[in-house]
């Protein structure tokens, strides 16, 4: 069950994140398929770094290290840190997410085939994923480079 540990839940959503921004741009010719996918991709995700964020706040532990990517060049490693008041911000950020993932379902009908829906979900799925950044950064680096995103 190394599967359900904080880190890899975390993990988990923001590979989810990625997919739904990937089938929103894939399906733009479909716009109420494209937002069915990517909004229910936003939910689960969601599900998911919600329960990450909430597993680790009543564990007790202090920080969990997420190491993505390590770069030969100095300061440029891409770390993400998972701590309490880290988890806090994402439980809070994953509530929200899938309160306006749910709005967004019924909200978005009267846009279909005026406006390209598709847009808006990955801008959407971008703009969650970088928050995710910024809340986990690990460095000033990486957390400059989350910020500007945002």
């Amino acid at each position: 069950m190394d599967w359900l540990t904080p880190s890899s839940l975390l993990c988990w959503s923001i590979i989810i994140y990625l997919a739904a921004a990937i089938v929103a741009i894939n399906f733009y010719r479909h716009p109420h398929l494209c937002t069915l996918l990517a909004q229910s991709g936003c939910i689960f995700a969601s599900v998911l770094s919600a329960a990450s964020a909430f597993s680790l706040l009543i564990s007790g532990k202090e920080k969990l290290i997420i190491v993505p990517f390590k770069s030969t060049i100095p300061f440029i490693s891409i770390g993400m840190t998972l701590d309490s008041l880290s988890a806090f911000f994402i439980l809070i950020l994953s509530i929200i997410v899938c309160c306006v993932s749910i709005y967004s379902i019924g909200y978005l009908k009267h846009y279909y085939y005026k406006r390209n829906v598709s847009t808006f979900h990955a801008l959407y799925i971008g703009f969650i994923l970088s928050m995710m950044f910024v809340f986990t950064a690990g460095n000033a680096v990486f957390f400059f480079m989350a910020w500007e995103i945002t």
